[in-house]
């Protein structure tokens, strides 16, 4: 029987300069049987979809399968300036609600 090996890594950074917020995260695992290996790869930097590839090698590094190739969901900036400004506009929701039931009552 093959022997099976996993192995996997992963990575994220951010930063801010001058108010410019980047950042990205990345990781990958490798599983290998002994006749195949598979290759899966997630990249995503802030504000853009995930990447995700998956390729599969035989024994001899041939590239036999590349995998699907997809986008999904987004990194997303939640700096102090937006949950701010968020939490104003439901403050200000609340007061007009308020308003409408103390106007109706």
């Amino acid at each position: 029987m093959p022997t099976q090996t996993f192995s996997s890594s992963s990575m994220s950074y951010t930063s801010s300069v001058n108010g410019e917020v980047s950042g990205y995260r990345s990781a990958q695992q490798t599983h290998s049987d002994g006749n195949n290996t598979t290759v899966t790869s997630a990249h995503q930097g802030l504000n853009e979809p995930v990447t995700v590839t998956s390729q599969t090698y035989d024994a001899q590094g041939k590239l036999i399968d590349r995998g699907n190739v997809s986008g999904g969901g987004r990194i997303e900036d939640v700096s102090d300036e937006a949950q701010k400004k968020r939490d104003e506009e439901y403050l200000e929701r609340m007061e007009e609600e308020y308003a409408k039931r103390e106007g109706g009552a």
